[in-house]
């Protein structure tokens, strides 16, 4: 059975709360619709999903999709928020995190399902408190997430707190015992991780791990390569500025003793100078691939728009940004998805479509399995950023392979990110995750990692300023 693992994470978490971490394109949504139906089987009960704005039409149509035969695969409807739903015993509140804290006292549910639940991890805001208090009443609890810890071990904590409450200490005390504490001070810092096996044998009560090796025996493969792109002469003197000024701001940053977060912040600045700059090569490199769907990522508004202007001519285009509306970000998916052959085959050829995109905007929560080409103009140092952006087209529904594209700007500081995102090439391919519960081995080098990037980064830039 294709479901047959998310099933069966779904049954055993029948009876106890659960955090599912899902690698991205499982379908933690069809897992997270199959346990409502098991935990409620024929009762009339008040069910809720609580997730991002924009995953609220995914949970929508899963729900509304219908098999082979015609009837669908699910009893029951999702009504998003504001909708209402009916009285009948087959309806489904969606209700976004933003939504909550102006509404969370008038929800009593049965069972509460919390999608991309590692959203929630800042036990001090507002909509974690909220969904905290919405879900107070709920009897069963799942969370999902494709990356439950984002930064650190304490990012776990209000996810396990919602799906088992009182079974963990204190977030402090859980933050004392596990997160590698160590008091410089100014208060205690969580950037490590101790006594991982006995967290370990705790989170097996609790996590339920579902990988695509597991699951998707049939997947089509998805590929990477770099790009190499090669400035001219006024580009290179334009980058060469720029890099000269950000290479003393973060020489000073280091000097004082600041912290690899703020030299990496001022690294930013030679990323968008660098973005720009990449903009007609990116354009260039679009229109050779000839496909007929192409994802662009990017880190910054700007080149987004840009982008979309200089492809105009070649293909129908669209940018999504974070200031653009949840309608509009969900036409422009319907568009770049329309007329894909629901069979198996590949998309219908149509006449190119361009989807532009920021990585914040859309980089998770989103399905774009027609998409035969992911390019990536910016680079990153964060391995499980650029992961969820390849996993919107490399899917469970993916019936072709996929090419991911990295365009790395030769003698610039994307040539050190380059090699340190090469060297993490096998942790990328699985999620930046072992096969230990939620790969805790990992975490404790995450903080080193961090700063062997910028010492990297540093290097390179040093070599060249001499």
């Amino acid at each position: 059975m294709r479901f047959a693992l998310g099933a069966k994470a779904a049954c055993k978490a029948v009876s106890h709360g659960a955090l599912v971490f899902g690698e991205p394109g499982v379908g933690k949504t069809r897992i997270g619709l199959e346990w409502l139906n098991r935990v409620t089987g024929n009762g009339c009960y008040e069910l809720l999903i609580i997730g991002p704005k924009n995953a609220g039409a995914v949970w929508k149509k899963e729900a509304d999709a219908r098999g082979a035969n015609g009837y669908r695969h699910f009893d029951f409807s999702v009504f998003v928020y504001p909708e209402e739903p009916d009285q009948s015993d087959d309806a489904i509140r969606y209700v976004h995190f933003e939504a909550l804290p102006k509404m969370w006292s008038r929800l009593h549910p049965f069972a509460v399902v919390i999608d991309e639940s590692h959203l929630l991890r800042n036990f001090k805001a507002n909509v974690t408190k909220a969904m905290l208090g919405a879900i107070s009443t709920a009897k069963y609890r799942l969370a999902l997430s494709g990356s439950p810890i984002v930064n650190r071990i304490t990012d776990l904590w209000p996810q396990l707190e919602a799906v088992r409450p009182g079974e963990w200490d204190s977030r402090f005390a859980f933050s004392q015992r596990y997160g590698g504490a160590i008091n410089d001070g100014y208060g205690w810092k969580y950037n490590g991780i101790d006594n991982v096996e006995e967290l370990q044998e705790k989170l097996k009560k609790t996590v339920f791990t579902i990988r695509k090796r597991d699951v998707l025996k049939e997947l089509p493969p998805l590929t990477r390569s770099a790009c190499y792109v090669r400035f001219d002469s006024t580009e290179r003197r334009t980058y060469h500025n720029a890099e000269v000024e950000v290479g003393k701001d973060i020489g000073k940053v280091l000097e004082r003793g600041g912290g690899t977060a703020e030299g990496l912040q001022r690294l930013t600045k030679l990323m968008v100078t660098l973005s720009s700059l990449k903009l007609k090569h990116a354009t260039e490199f679009v229109e050779v691939l000839r496909a007929q769907r192409v994802l662009v990522w990017t880190w910054f508004e700007d080149t987004a728009f840009w982008l979309a202007s200089m492809l105009a001519g070649v293909a129908s285009t669209f940018a999504i940004c974070g200031k653009t509306s949840i309608k509009a970000r969900r036409e422009a998916y319907e568009w770049f998805e329309e007329e894909m052959d629901m069979l198996g085959k590949d998309p219908v050829p149509t006449g190119r479509r361009i989807l532009i995109s920021t990585m914040g905007a859309s980089g998770h929560a989103v399905s774009l399995p027609s998409a035969t080409d992911v390019v990536f103009v910016d680079l990153w140092w964060q391995p499980a950023m650029l992961l969820q952006a390849e996993q919107r087209a490399h899917r469970m529904n993916s019936t072709h392979a996929v090419k991911a594209h990295y365009l790395v700007a030769q003698n610039t500081v994307d040539e050190a990110i380059w090699k340190h995102l090469s060297r993490k090439a096998e942790v990328i391919s699985t999620s930046g995750l072992d096969d230990s519960p939620l790969g805790l081995t990992r975490i404790a080098f995450q903080k080193e990692e961090r700063e062997q990037v910028l010492r990297d980064i540093v290097t390179e830039l040093k070599g060249r300023l001499r």
